[in-house]
Formats: C-alpha cells, sequence, structure tokens
C-alpha cells in the first residue's frame, strides 16, 4: 500500500475517534436538557426515570459512537477487524444521517431540503458515503484481503445498523 494510503487510513482512524468522542459528548449533553426540562415540567425524582428507556431511545447512537471508537483505533493498528468495523460505521453514519434527515423532514412542514441550514446534512452524507467508498478501494482490499467471511461480517454488521435504525426508532 502506498504512503498517500497509509495516510489516509491513519487518517480515517483518528476521524473515527473523533467523530465517536463528539458524538458521545452530543448524546450525554442532549440527554442532560432533556432530563432538566422534563424536571422542570413535572415532579417525577431521579428515581422515577426508566435506564432501559433513556438506553432504548439512544442505544442507536450510543453503540455507533462507541463502535467508531473501537474500529478507529483497531484501523490505526492496522487490523483486518478494524478495516470491516470502520467500513460499517461509516456507511451506518450515512444511513443514520439520511433517515434523521427524513425524521425531521416529516416533522417539520417548513422544511425545505435545498435550503442553508440542511445543506449540512447533504454533505456529511456525501463525507460519509465517500469515507466508507474509499476504505473497499482496491488498496485496502490488496492489504486486507478479505475473505468471505470478512465480506460476510461487513454486509450483516451494516445491515444490523440499518434495520435498528429503521425499525427501533
Amino acid at each position: 500500500m502506498s504512503k498517500g494510503w497509509t495516510i489516509f487510513e491513519k487518517i480515517t482512524g483518528v476521524l473515527q475517534i473523533i467523530f465517536g468522542l463528539v458524538l458521545i459528548y452530543i448524546l450525554i449533553w442532549g440527554l442532560n436538557i432533556k432530563l432538566n426540562q422534563f424536571y422542570k415540567i413535572t415532579e417525577i425524582t431521579g428515581s422515577d426515570i426508566s435506564i432501559f428507556k433513556i438506553f432504548y431511545t439512544n442505544h442507536y447512537n450510543l453503540i455507533l459512537s462507541l463502535l467508531g471508537i473501537v474500529s478507529g483505533v483497531l484501523l490505526i493498528r492496522n487490523n483486518k477487524i478494524g478495516w470491516i468495523l470502520s467500513i460499517t460505521t461509516w456507511f451506518s453514519y450515512c444511513i443514520g444521517t439520511i433517515l434523521t434527515t427524513r425524521k425531521i423532514a416529516l416533522k417539520n412542514s417548513n422544511f425545505e431540503i435545498f435550503s442553508g441550514q440542511y445543506n449540512i446534512y447533504g454533505l456529511m452524507i456525501i463525507i460519509f458515503l465517500i469515507m466508507g467508498i474509499l476504505l473497499i478501494s482496491k488498496e485496502f482490499r490488496k492489504k486486507y484481503s478479505p475473505n468471505y467471511k470478512s465480506w460476510a461480517l461487513l454486509i450483516l454488521s451494516t445491515a444490523f445498523f440499518i434495520l435498528d435504525r429503521l425499525i427501533l426508532i
């Protein structure tokens, strides 16, 4: 593998780790805001809050952010599982962003897909898709020499995240 692709691989791993950490931060920040607003509106205490319900509503982002961190570390260490999980992570980020944008569009009757404030979603989708496609390029396939089980794991794990996002949320 050429030096340029090796640098791209390391940068991709670092970006995944950073993105996973940012996603966890946003998840905790958003949960804190929701709970604080909930406490102000009602007289319910912390013991009345269901941890299961909190996990159920936030599990996709939590698992995906942890997957991003783990796969980023493994990709930096040149691990084949890290490569497979990195591809899964980028495609799952892409699908998750598409479905989130769709959810926002369905809730908001004034949603204009080409308005400036929503262009960031389109840009993110394109970047995530390109990252996933670049990780499947010939250079990486040559380096990690995936077999049938590798491709099956990649397809099944990506399908799992797509179905999880479609069905459970």
